[in-house]
């Protein structure tokens, strides 16, 4: 639904080395397949000379045997664009948070001053969970989400009284 949603904004290039011959920055490349292709596919960017130039960040989704790499520019993330928007709009780190489900949501949930992992992320998502301090929520069919803003809401509104 999202390519199609963002058909106008795609470009397919195959091989994906052909995007990166024009010396134009690339905003965004991703790549989506079965796991074990994603992970051949992230071993060969680790390998590859563009190792360097890129981030790659990946979205594994296990029970639909589908996985996401997102290829950013170097520092580009979504701990980074959190932090920023913090900054401008002036909210203090510890006063920010985060909540994921996923690979890609790391750096963000490890920026927040208070990260949320949901309940549906994978287990060593989970075992990261404990070992940071993040929270742990229910799952997304679960309403996870808004079960930490209601009690988020609810703790801010009886520490005013």
């Amino acid at each position: 639904m999202w390519v199609e949603a963002n058909r106008d904004a795609i470009e397919v290039v195959k091989p994906l080395e052909d995007a990166l011959r024009d010396g134009e920055d690339l905003i965004q490349g991703m790549g989506a397949g079965s796991l074990s292709q994603m992970n051949l596919a992230e071993e060969a960017l680790k390998a590859s000379p563009w190792s360097g130039s890129c981030e790659c960040v990946r979205t594994v989704y296990p029970g639909r045997d589908m996985s996401i790499l997102d290829l950013l520019p170097k520092g580009v993330s979504k701990g980074r664009a959190l932090e920023r928007l913090a900054a401008r709009l002036g909210v203090d780190r510890e006063e920010t948070m985060a909540i994921g489900d996923n690979w890609n949501d790391v750096g963000m949930l490890e920026w927040a001053g208070q990260g949320v992992l949901m309940g549906n992320a994978a287990a060593e998502l989970h075992a990261m969970a404990e070992e940071r301090g993040w929270q742990q929520t229910l799952p997304n069919d679960q309403d996870g989400v808004a079960v930490v803003l209601e009690d988020a809401i609810a703790k801010r509104a009886a520490d005013r009284i």
